[in-house]
């Protein structure tokens, strides 16, 4: 006979270890269990490693590309972020210049011929 939950070979409903353990975690009586259907499959399933064992020497390499490749990467963020910044002081530097992409003014310049002109055929119907 087999231990009802952990599968091994016992001449109990359950093993001893399973026994002691229950004892330390009571359950009231009449408690509905449910059992696993296929046990034996459940129970014989190892885990297993699914990645071969890398040798040390092999994962210090991989880790110190690793270290490389975000050095360099660190490396140029910064580049970038002092270029960056020098863009952005040589801009407060100079207000009078015209920002990149404003190269268009919003002020308009007055004009003489600002008004329509009082004569002409819409008049003439509004006036008579």
């Amino acid at each position: 006979m087999k231990c009802l939950k952990c599968g091994r070979e016992t001449d109990q409903t359950f093993c001893r270890a399973c026994r002691e353990e229950m004892e330390r975690y009571p359950v009231k009586p009449g408690t509905i269990v449910q059992l696993p259907k296929d046990r034996s499959a459940a129970y014989t399933r190892r885990s297993t490693n699914w990645r071969a064992m890398v040798p040390p020497e092999e994962q210090i390499e991989k880790q110190k590309r690793t270290i490389r490749r975000l050095g360099s990467a660190v490396a140029a963020l910064l580049v970038l972020l002092v270029g960056l910044g020098f863009v952005i002081v040589q801009l407060l530097r100079h207000p009078g210049q015209t920002p990149l992409g404003q190269n268009y003014s919003t002020v308009t310049k007055p004009t003489e011929d600002v008004t329509a002109p009082t004569t002409g055929p819409d008049m003439e119907l509004e006036n008579g």
